[in-house]
């Protein structure tokens, strides 16, 4: 898959940036200020958030493997590879939240990590994951 690269987030060329809604500054690592993230992530974002119509705050995209190690992150993590993103969901209802995630599964979005404050998204193998809350059986839970 085509990526984009840029070694730091100010090196993006503001007239080219094709994604309205997502600086380059939000997407790249809190570690080195990189961005490489896939084409094809990026899309599927934008067309989300077009689509979902409200503001979608990233705190997490891209993770250089420094940074990806101190938070915590799995070694092999999609954010590593640029196909990942975790958006935050503070005061988002359950509802919300689940409507959320329907709308990215038909967006092509094939990873899902329900957490606290965050949805983890990605384009990885299909899986999902994270609080009990976020999996019930109405929307194919355990």
């Amino acid at each position: 898959m085509p990526k984009l690269l840029m070694p730091h987030y100010t090196n993006v060329r503001p007239n080219w940036w094709p994604w309205t809604y997502f600086a380059p500054h939000e997407l790249a690592s809190k570690g080195n200020g990189a961005v490489q993230v896939e084409y094809v992530f990026l899309d599927r974002l934008q067309s989300l958030r077009i689509e979902w119509d409200e503001p979608m705050f990233m705190s997490s995209v891209y993770r250089d493997p420094v940074h990806n190690a101190r938070v915590g992150g799995a070694a092999l993590s999609y954010h590593k590879k640029g196909e990942a993103g975790d958006v935050r969901t503070l005061g988002w209802s359950l509802k919300k939240k689940y409507r959320f995630k329907e709308m990215a599964l038909r967006h092509g979005f094939t990873g899902f990590g329900g957490y606290k404050t965050f949805i983890h998204i990605d384009i990885g193998r299909p899986r999902k994951w994270g609080q009990s809350w976020a999996w019930p059986k109405s929307y194919g839970g355990k």
